[in-house]
C-alpha cells in the first residue's frame, strides 16, 4: 500500500533496508533463505517499523529435503533470483536479489521491469540488469545505482556477503 503512494525518500528507503537486513541477517545464520522476498511480505507499522512476513516457503539449508517439483519455481516471479529461476540451488544471496529488486522499486515507485509478460520478465531476469534508477528518478544519487545493481547481480558471488553488507553500502551510498 505505501508503494502505490509513490516512491520513498533515499532515508526512509535506508531505514526500511536496515530492518529488512536485519531479518534476513538472522534468519540466514540460521540457515534459512526466505526465498519469497516481495513487498506484499514486508509489513508496516503505525511508527514505520519493517517486518519481514510469510516464511511459508522458505528453505531450511540445514535439512535435507525432497528437490522441487521442475516445473514449480518457489516464489513469486517478479522478485526471484536468477539462479532460483533456472532451479539451481538457493542461497543467501538469492534473498538479497529480491531484497535489491524490492528496494529498486521502494526508490522508483515501480518495478524495474513493468508490465513485462511473464516469458519476458523471465528473459530479462536471467540476462538483463535491471534499469537504472535514475531513469526514473533523476534526481536520486548515482551510488545508488551501484549499489542495487550489484545487490541484483546476475551471479551469486557477485552480490554483497550478506544483508547487513548491502544496507551498509546503501546507507553510505
Amino acid at each position: 500500500q505505501s508503494l502505490q503512494e509513490g516512491p520513498w525518500v533515499p532515508e526512509d528507503a535506508a531505514l526500511l533496508l536496515d530492518q529488512m537486513a536485519g531479518a534476513l541477517d538472522v534468519a540466514h545464520r540460521q540457515g534459512v533463505v526466505h526465498r519469497d522476498v516481495k513487498p506484499e511480505n514486508i509489513l508496516l507499522d503505525e511508527d514505520g517499523n519493517a517486518y519481514l512476513s510469510d516464511f511459508g516457503i522458505a528453505k531450511d539449508l540445514q535439512r535435507v529435503t525432497p528437490a522441487t517439483a521442475a516445473d514449480v519455481i518457489p516464489g513469486s516471479l517478479l522478485y526471484i533470483s536468477p539462479e532460483a529461476a533456472k532451479g539451481q540451488a538457493v542461497t543467501a544471496q538469492s534473498d538479497l536479489y529480491s531484497l535489491g529488486v524490492v528496494m529498486s522499486e521502494v526508490l522508483t515507485g515501480a518495478h524495474p521491469f513493468p508490465d513485462s509478460t511473464p516469458a519476458t520478465l523471465l528473459a530479462q531476469l536471467l540476462s538483463e540488469p535491471l534499469p537504472p534508477l535514475r531513469t526514473r528518478r533523476p534526481n536520486l544519487p548515482g551510488a545508488l545505482d551501484e549499489v542495487i545493481q550489484r545487490a541484483t547481480a546476475k551471479e551469486p558471488s557477485e552480490r554483497y556477503p550478506d544483508a547487513l553488507a548491502f544496507a551498509s553500502a546503501f546507507r553510505n551510498a
